[in-house]
């Protein structure tokens, strides 16, 4: 009995490696000119593929000198191929846990800040180039937000009335491969609205993004820091494909994570090219349902709206349910094209470049024109244009 088990234990082992060394074939089998060749040596061989081959092939041997030791009472390899066997195990696990751990970004170092991952306080620096994408100068504000200080911010606009809106999401609204913080999506939304003066208050726009966040992590950055700024509006610019990538401990489901254990497929327009499979998914409907509904019951508590903009050139995949009573507060939308002017993203990746920066806070600056009237903020009209072109029945909706 004792050595079925162990022969079981041993294929699945070896099958569970196989599959790891197959996630990290389909690494290598991508167009990765984007990134620049030291970081290609960390992206294929310092991650989780690697870590989670060399654990489980290791543990195939492992079991099988533990059951030569134990059963038969004699050593299977000499004694130093025996201890590289108990060691490899356990130095690839704890190197599986430190490079999931660090997930969120290899170059810049996160801290937990009211349970939602921000930069350290008040740092100034200019990341490292890891990809083909320029450098960033990031300043960080006194919370760790790419942004100015909400301080300062306070002080200059609390004898006014004016509006406040907060942007939340990744990278792209971060600013990865944007060089001066003046140019991020935040500061050029806002010279925008301003100038344009399409309303008698003034627009302030605060920055509530960072780098990899997901749906569950957007959800509870909205939910710790929403009280902080008391926005009238909330625009989210929504990535589902981050749901594919494993942030521990905010992990969209363990099928994903074993399915992609890095998960830079993510990248690659993976929804688009299986959404039967991602929507037959065991977890994904279910979280990223929960994770909607966070967000929506946070701005109605709150007594602000939410524009959710899905950052693809189409309708949104039906990856989630959204609660059917929140046409008050909640609406749906999604920028355009990508592709209909040349250069708005780096080359073979999916972030703007400054020329799509510009593009995305002119989209968004005609949302928000038919939004605010008379001074009154109405997601009505965003809300009936997305039932109208993406809905196609109730099911989007859940009661």
């Amino acid at each position: 009995m004792l050595l079925f088990v162990v022969r079981a234990l041993q294929i699945s082992f070896f099958i569970i490696a196989l599959y790891a060394l197959l996630g990290w074939t389909i690494l290598l089998s991508y167009d990765v000119s984007v990134f620049t060749f030291w970081y290609k040596i960390k992206y294929y061989l310092i991650n989780t593929n690697s870590a989670l081959f060399i654990f489980f092939t290791s543990s195939f041997l492992l079991l099988k000198v533990l059951y030569g030791y134990l059963i038969e009472k004699r050593y299977t390899f000499n004694k130093y191929l025996n201890m590289l066997a108990i060691l490899l195990p356990i130095l690839s696990l704890l190197a599986f846990l430190v490079v999931t751990f660090n997930s969120l970004h290899e170059e810049i170092r996160f801290v937990i800040n009211r349970g939602s991952p921000t930069l350290p306080p008040n740092v100034d620096y200019i990341s490292e180039k890891y990809s083909k994408r320029p450098p960033m100068r990031i300043i960080a504000n006194e919370f760790g937000f790419r942004d100015v200080s909400w301080k300062k911010r306070r002080k200059e606009i609390i004898k006014t009335p004016h509006w406040r809106i907060v942007l939340l999401g990744d990278s792209v609204v971060f600013g990865a491969g944007i060089y001066d913080q003046k140019d991020i999506l935040a500061r050029v939304l806002e010279r925008k609205l301003n100038s344009e003066n399409f309303s008698n208050k003034p627009f302030y726009v605060f920055n509530l993004s960072q780098i990899g966040l997901n749906t569950q992590m957007e959800a509870l950055m909205l939910k710790n820091w929403i009280k902080e700024i008391k926005p009238d509006l909330v625009i989210m610019y929504h990535n589902q494909e981050n749901d594919l990538m494993p942030k521990f401990p905010y992990y969209s489901n363990m099928f994903l994570f074993s399915v992609f254990p890095l998960s830079p497929i993510g990248y690659f327009n993976a929804l688009d090219r299986y959404p039967k499979f991602f929507s037959k998914t065991p977890g994904v409907l279910e979280v990223q349902s929960k994770s909607i509904a966070l967000i929506h019951s946070v701005v109605k508590r709150n007594k602000s709206k939410i524009i959710v903009n899905y950052l693809h050139k189409h309708c949104p995949l039906n990856f989630h349910h959204v609660p059917q009573n929140s046409h008050g507060e909640m609406s749906f939308s999604y920028l355009g094209d990508w592709d209909e002017e040349i250069g708005l993203t780096f080359r073979n990746d999916f972030h703007p470049t400054k020329k799509g920066v510009n593009w995305m806070a002119q989209k968004t600056y005609s949302q928000l024109k038919k939004t605010i009237i008379n001074n009154e903020i109405n997601i009505s009209v965003i809300r009936k244009i997305f039932d109208d072109e993406c809905v196609a029945n109730d099911k989007f909706y859940t009661k």
